[in-house]
């Protein structure tokens, strides 16, 4: 049976995405459902013995794609595969290297710049994540998830929630009716951080 290609949508960080607990909401309001592009939910950051356990064929499917960069090496596509089956395999310093080729050949994709922002932060450079996630809203102002990913390391990471807001703020403003991981509306997330009143919110104490 052909195995359905995976979609190369950009990915949040399973660990990333756990921050945004905003228990001050009546309702509880909770950023924490984990997901990566459009497949399903993932409780944790999976270590790569976890991965390969996971999906046992994944240390074949990398070998296939490092084949396939060695003769199609000037297919973005190919480099982009590559990158995405490292990031599953939680090796992000070989993702990011992918997605960097990948990257020379085929400038400025934003989803690609959004998946190796979050290959940095998993290497701890939380700065290079920035870096990368800006680059990709060079590209794209309303993209979604690197808009998303920006504001969760710079609120949980670099301990800057005005710079949070104020990313989220130019979310809202390129695309008013965003909807997050998980399905909440921007503006719930930028009314509890306008509401925390202090630097660090309620859901970082």
């Amino acid at each position: 049976m052909a195995r359905k290609k995976k979609s190369s949508a950009p990915r949040l960080d399973p660990v990333v995405a756990g921050v945004f607990l905003l228990a001050a909401m009546a309702v509880g309001f909770y950023l924490g459902t984990l997901y990566q592009g459009s497949r399903g939910p993932a409780t944790s950051a999976p270590t790569p013995q976890a991965a390969a356990q996971k999906d046992p064929d994944l240390s074949a499917r990398i070998a296939a794609a490092e084949a396939k960069t060695k003769t199609d090496s000037a297919n973005p596509d190919a480099w982009t595969d590559l990158g995405n089956l490292y990031f599953d395999a939680d090796q992000p310093a070989k993702a990011v290297a992918a997605y960097e080729k990948s990257l020379e050949l085929k400038p400025k994709n934003p989803d690609v710049l959004t998946d190796m922002g979050v290959m940095y932060r998993r290497l701890n450079l939380p700065l290079r994540a920035v870096e990368s996630f800006d680059a990709a809203l060079a590209v794209n102002p309303a993209h979604v998830i690197a808009a998303f990913n920006k504001s969760i390391v710079q609120l949980h990471d670099l301990n800057k929630p005005d710079d949070a807001l104020k990313t989220l703020q130019a979310l809202k403003a390129k695309k008013p009716d965003a909807i997050l991981p998980g399905g909440h509306k921007i503006d719930d997330l930028i009314s509890e951080l306008k509401g925390s009143g202090s630097a660090s919110p309620s859901f970082m104490r």
